[in-house]
């Protein structure tokens, strides 16, 4: 209750119509109005108070019948309504949001241009306020678009401008065909100049267009040297665990060489790993000949290059080179980057189904019902939106199957794994993938089938493989995915991230995209393996396996990379080329028959099969020729191994022999004119790796 003051005049002063002169204490006190009534004091006439004077009216106030003036609510009939009240009644900042009923503001309220960006709350404009088409570019910053503001599958061809996506934004995973530039596989005719080649060891490079297999030049490499040269590509992208091909076509321009090609793999920080060498071949003056190498990367890989090398027999001699590739797969023909390569034995990598027979996204046209089943999309998929719906039309297995246009090449020896992830709406129930073989007429040959599992109800997605062997006569592969023993018509399950990949294991990828985690990728019955220990007397293969050794403490890599040389058991493994012990400096070890040796100096090496030794030895308290055994992995093979030593005093060639039954390291004493004998020996062996090294690194 709000009440004038001073008073307001006697009801005999105003009458029906009467007026206030002082009507500023009127005014003052509407100014007070808080949505409750006022209390003018006490009138007993009614009608109609006009405040101002008679000539001139601010405005005027209702009486009521309990003689008070009305702010009206929803129980009093008469009053003052707010919006009848003039602009020049109500104070400034009088009018507050509780004043204000929910939604009672509109758009024609709000002048133009009024409200701005303060105004606006943080986060309170959502898409639904935005009318659609109203944002164009020019509302979009520069850079303000990132990847996570792309839906996925967003951006499609149309919106990609023509030429726009270059070799170089393409991965080792996805490229077609020969991994190198484009320069460097045409030997340089591209750029006219030696671009993407390094001249590494006793040769010069140039450009050359003397002669051409592809295009109008080719690399002319020149001995610099009469000795082995080397010329390297520069490092691409690689992946442990794929096999990769490597090919030069070479011809001699001054006298026909051995020729080489070499694979190098590195870490992808750069450091070597391993090097896979090629057949050495006889090039000629009058053709072409084309030089190549297969290898597996080893763990760890993430660079390869290219290496061509041959002998010149004299300084000067000149073969020109073309056609250079490395790619993916065993065997095939050299193609430019970004072209097929035809005639490749292995399969490609990763995933072999399709894009859509892998995760089912548009459609399920890849595949048809094999049995008691009806198929559809699902959209609720493992991997994407969408996945296999089977459904049963009565009690019993329900399979469906990869049509047979949809059949994957396979290689007949190579191991493969065939794999796709089963849910289940109502009923668990066992499921399992079956890989089916055919010939390249696509005959049937046979069927193999996994161990089934149990699937799941509660929106958890459970795994089914088979791992199998392709026949003898096999060449293309597809899948039958299984739930067994369906209770009747119309129950469903779903399968979602189908798969046939080679090796064993692994985790399910899509097409292109490398299968992590796989134990094994097989070739015409040899294995490619790795783990820890040896695997001699541990490990059963074919002849050709291979075992990387990822624990090797008897090289100085850390790892070896073993071959099946004989046998299909568990026996037969060596150590391949590229294992190395290192230097091993024996400076301490105990000499026979009172041997010493001369300013400390035996070092010990082995290099694949290849011995090395050198020391100083001192005859002066010798008692015996034999000086010191060979610990077992560094004895030379056959009947023993005659060296040479150089005596200190004079130019005779002392006589050394190495047993190769007991390993002992004889210098006949007598044909040691001095008493220092420098001994130097390089010899074979065919000792098993060493399980131990002697001496300390030196």
């Amino acid at each position: 209750m709000v009440t004038f003051s001073p008073a307001l005049p006697d009801t005999a002063s105003l009458g029906d119509a009467g007026h206030v002169s002082d009507h500023n204490s009127i005014v003052a006190g509407l100014n007070k109005l808080n949505g409750e009534k006022v209390d003018y004091g006490s009138f007993t006439a009614k009608g109609t108070l006009v405040i101002g004077s008679a000539a001139n009216a601010v405005g005027t106030l209702t009486v009521g019948t309990n003689n008070q003036v009305l702010i009206a609510d929803s129980a009093q009939a008469l009053g003052v309504k707010w919006g009848q009240l003039p602009e020049t009644g109500l104070a400034d900042s009088a009018v507050t949001t509780n004043k204000i009923a929910d939604s009672a503001v509109t758009s024609v309220k709000i002048a133009n241009g009024t409200i701005t960006g303060t105004d606006i709350a943080g986060l309170t404009i959502t898409a639904a306020n935005i009318a659609n088409d109203t944002i164009t570019s020019a509302q979009i910053a520069a850079d303000a678009v990132g990847s996570s503001e792309i839906a996925a599958g967003a951006v499609g061809t149309s919106e990609l401008a023509d030429a726009a996506v270059t070799y170089a934004k393409l991965g080792s995973d996805v490229r077609i065909g020969n991994l190198l530039t484009a320069n460097q596989a045409s030997g340089t005719d591209t750029l006219s100049n030696t671009t993407g080649f390094t001249a590494q060891t006793n040769c010069t490079l140039a450009s050359s267009t003397a002669q051409a297999l592809q295009g109008s030049r080719s690399l002319a490499v020149t001995a610099t040297a009469a000795a082995w040269t080397m010329t390297l590509t520069s490092q691409v992208p690689a992946d442990p665990g794929e096999r990769y091909t490597a090919s030069v076509a070479s011809r001699a321009a001054t006298a026909a060489a051995q020729c080489r090609v070499d694979i190098a793999f590195y870490t992808s920080g750069g450091s070597w790993l391993a090097t896979v060498s090629g057949a050495q071949v006889s090039n000629t003056t009058a053709g072409w000949t084309t030089v190549t190498a297969t290898g597996v990367a080893p763990a760890g890989a993430g660079l390869a290059q290219v290496a061509y090398n041959f002998e010149a027999a004299s300084v000067g001699h000149v073969h020109y080179t073309d056609c250079w590739g490395l790619w993916r797969g065993a065997g095939g023909q050299w193609a430019m980057p970004g072209q097929p390569i035809l005639g490749l034995t292995d399969a490609p990598i990763g995933n072999l189904l399709s894009l859509n027979a892998a995760s089912l996204e548009n459609g399920v046209g890849d595949y048809s019902p094999y049995a008691n089943c009806t198929l559809a999309q699902h959209n609720w998929g493992k991997h994407g939106a969408s996945s296999l719906r089977i459904t049963s039309v009565a009690a019993g297995n329900a399979s469906a199957v990869l049509n047979g246009d949809k059949r994957v090449a396979v290689t007949a020896g190579d191991t493969y794994t065939a794999s796709a992830f089963f849910h289940s709406v109502v009923s668990a129930r066992a499921a399992s993938v079956t890989v089916q073989w055919y010939t390249s007429a696509n005959v049937w040959i046979s069927a193999s089938t996994g161990a089934s599992v149990t699937t799941r109800t509660d929106g958890t997605w459970v795994q089914a493989s088979v791992t199998a062997v392709a026949p003898s006569t096999a060449a293309y592969a597809d899948l039958i995915v299984t739930i067994a023993a369906t209770g009747g018509a119309s129950e469903q399950h779903t399968v979602d991230c189908f798969s046939i990949h080679r090796g064993a294991a692994g985790v399910w990828s899509l097409p292109g995209v490398p299968v992590t985690g796989q134990s094994h990728i097989a070739t015409n019955g040899a294995v490619h393996l790795s783990g820890t220990g040896s695997p001699e007397g541990v490990v059963t293969a074919a002849p050709g396996s291979t075992w990387l050794q990822t624990d090797a403490t008897t090289d100085v890599k850390g790892w070896i990379r073993w071959v099946k040389a004989t046998g299909t058991g568990n026996t037969g493994w060596v150590a391949g080329p590229e294992a190395d012990t290192g230097k091993r400096n024996l400076s301490a070890v105990s000499l026979s028959n009172s041997w010493a040796l001369y300013v400390g100096e035996f070092v010990l090496q082995r290099v694949g099969k290849v011995v090395y030794l050198t020391a100083y030895f001192d005859k002066s308290s010798a008692s015996a020729d034999a000086a010191y055994t060979l610990p077992s992995g560094f004895r030379p093979t056959g009947v023993g191994y005659v060296g040479h030593g150089q005596s200190n005093v004079a130019d005779d060639v002392a006589s050394v022999f190495v047993d190769p039954s007991t390993g002992v390291l004889s210098v006949t004493r007598s044909t040691v004119s001095g008493t220092i004998a420098y001994v130097t020996a390089t010899f074979l062996t065919n000792d098993a790796w060493p399980s131990s090294l002697p001496g300390s690194a030196a």
